[in-house]
């Protein structure tokens, strides 16, 4: 059994990376390392084109607007209900050409998918 975790996105979409976000960045790469599949939660709208998919949630990483407030409490309750088959619509992206040079992001390299 593939061993899988999902981290919650929100601190990633925060202007300003601090605290919680060091930590799980460094959380990340360890689970990494140790064997475990990532996934990121993240409020980006969904898209059906998977590269306009990923530009949206690159943009949500790099350049956040203004949090919405309870939009990562619906997606959280929406994937949720998916995983337990009584919601379909969501869908995994799996990072393509998402440039891990940039310092901001360069955690992303540890990361194997977002949902």
């Amino acid at each position: 059994m593939e061993k899988e975790i999902l981290f919650c996105g929100y601190d990633f979409e925060q202007k300003y990376h601090r605290g919680i976000s060091f930590y799980s960045k460094a959380v990340i790469k360890t689970c990494s390392e140790l064997g475990y599949k990532n996934s990121i939660l993240t409020s980006a709208p969904s898209s059906s084109i998977p590269h306009i998919q990923e530009l949206q949630i690159l943009q949500k990483l790099y350049d956040p607007t203004p949090f919405e407030k309870g939009s990562l409490k619906k997606n959280l309750v929406k994937m949720f209900l998916n995983k337990i088959g009584l919601m379909t619509g969501y869908s995994r992206v799996i990072p393509k050409f998402i440039d891990h040079g940039d310092p901001k992001l360069n955690y992303l390299q540890y990361v194997n998918s977002f949902i």
